[in-house]
């Protein structure tokens, strides 16, 4: 492994590489460097002009068609004509069609991290793996600034050997500081960064249902730009969908018009946003490989380019649901996997269907499982695990790297301010019966809302909050008699360091 641990003394991948390119020969090579640190240009100006003396030719792999603007756009301007540019997708439809028998000497993997990051939502990203990974008699490279996952997989399948893996790990010292906000935050955050700076934000959202309510709640308010997919199915979707928003003016200004982007995955990585009033990204991805992406977006442009990171810190709860998805759709494939009669016991209906396994109707018409997809469904439960164990939020900044660290803010000040709210009423009332106008102004004051926006109202989820903010109370209810002598219940607040004797039912 070549890595340079001090990025001070090697920024860029050209530098790293040197002339060692002109000795690769039938192998992979992986280039694992953060964003700015020259992957393309070491491509487009170090290794096209190589092969171009030699006659060779190199396919040009892209996830998403803005990158493959950005490449073939410059390949254009460089008058680069032995590289041919195509997305993953395209070079799956042609596999599906039995198309893609076109011989290359060079294969780049770009952004190589998608055969699993998109293998939640696209049913063909093995396609692509298989063929980049079988590849024979040429030399292929993968790139990408988070796919750490991908690189021990490749190791584990001995198709990459240590001496042929290059890392310039990323750089965050250009960021100012890094805060954590929950779920009810978001909005109050970004509102207060709209009404307090000048200063342009970007938002990736996680979800179509999260994407739908903010654009409810900004739309009209002419702040904001809206971008998801162009291949969205959801009419609502891309209806929503702004992408000429996003415009080119120079090699050193990409930006949006607006002061606020709105924006799904589809924007988490092959894009450049280059604007020096871009001040304040914000995710709340979940998964860290796609929320490390985002944050990848804006390239800085000079010494004095700096910006702030936000990040959603998901809490137990959740993990919880994350884990219950995964786990719903992995078990019965490692039923599959392990025992196929007692998978065609449980699963064989017709009304089961899941997108990890299919049948292959061209070939032996047997099912077979979707290994990437597996593999992927595997992965994200090992580290929904280590959430569990170690937070969200130090995994994250594990990911992130060193020079993150030092720039965490713990608390923002909307969460000091909310929580003291809430701390003050609470210490105000410990003991106190608090009857429905109190319970409804404890309730506003947590602010917990389900995936539809409703208030979650029941004490024991209350009482979860409190255990999650490491709030030392917790709510008991009692009854008492009102004033015609008919049963009322009420709550009443334990402060958790003290003992109490008042005899109430714990809910």
């Amino acid at each position: 492994m070549i890595e340079i641990l001090n990025s001070q003394t090697i920024k860029y991948v050209s530098d790293l590489i040197g002339d060692e390119y002109k000795s690769w020969r039938n192998e992979s090579i992986f280039l694992d460097c953060g964003t700015g640190s020259g992957k393309t240009t070491f491509i487009l100006n170090e290794l096209a002009q190589y092969a171009k003396s030699q006659n060779k030719k190199i396919l040009y792999l892209c996830n998403r068609k803005k990158l493959y603007e950005q490449v073939y756009w410059q390949t254009i301007d460089d008058s680069i004509e032995n590289i041919h540019i195509k997305t993953y997708q395209s070079l799956e439809e042609k596999i599906k069609n039995e198309k893609a028998n076109e011989f290359y000497d060079y294969i780049v993997s770009d952004e190589c991290h998608y055969f699993f990051s998109d293998a939640n939502f696209n049913d063909y990203t093995d396609l692509s793996f298989d063929y980049v990974t079988k590849a024979s008699n040429c030399v292929v490279i993968y790139m990408s600034a988070t796919a750490n996952s991908l690189y021990c997989i490749l190791r584990s399948m001995n198709i990459i050997s240590e001496d042929r893996y290059y890392k310039i790990p990323q750089n965050y010292s250009y960021v100012d500081k890094i805060s954590f906000f929950k779920k009810k935050d978001l909005i109050p955050m970004i509102d207060d960064l709209l009404k307090s700076t000048e200063e342009k934000i970007v938002y990736f959202c996680n979800g179509k249902d999260k994407f739908k309510k903010i654009y409810e709640y900004y739309n009209g308010q002419d702040i904001a730009n809206f971008v998801c997919s162009e291949y969205i199915q959801d009419p609502i979707m891309a209806e929503i969908n702004q992408p000429e928003c996003i415009i080119r003016y120079s090699n050193d200004l990409i930006t949006f018009d607006k002061r606020l982007l709105i924006a799904t995955k589809a924007l988490d990585n092959g894009f450049d946003l280059k604007d020096t009033h871009i001040k304040h990204i914000i995710s709340d991805i979940f998964d860290l490989d796609s929320a490390i992406q985002c944050f990848g977006r804006k390239r800085v442009m000079n010494n004095d380019d700096t910006c702030n990171f936000y990040i959603r810190n998901y809490e137990k709860s959740a993990l919880n649901f994350f884990s219950h998805n995964n786990q719903t759709e992995l078990s019965p494939v490692q039923l599959f996997a392990t025992d196929y009669e007692a998978f065609v016991k449980i699963y064989g209906g017709r009304e089961f269907k899941t997108s990890t396994i299919y049948t292959d109707w061209r070939g032996d018409k047997l099912p077979h499982i979707n290994n990437v997809r597996y593999k992927k469904l595997l992965m994200d439960k090992d580290m929904i695990a280590k959430m569990y164990e170690e937070t969200y939020k130090s995994l994250i900044l594990d990911h992130l790297g060193d020079t993150a660290k030092n720039q965490v803010s713990d608390v923002s000040y909307l969460q000091l301010e909310e929580k003291s709210k809430l701390e003050l009423f609470l210490e105000n009332n410990i003991n106190k019966k608090l009857f429905k106008d109190k319970q409804k102004t404890l309730i506003d004051l947590c602010n917990i809302r389900d995936d539809r926006n409703r208030p979650q109202k029941s004490i024991g989820i209350l009482n979860a909050y409190f255990v999650e903010d490491n709030l030392n109370y917790k709510l008991m209810s009692g009854t008492d008699k009102d004033e015609n002598q008919k049963s009322i219940r009420y709550w009443s607040i334990n402060n958790q360091n003290i003992v109490h004797t008042q005899n109430l039912e714990f809910t």
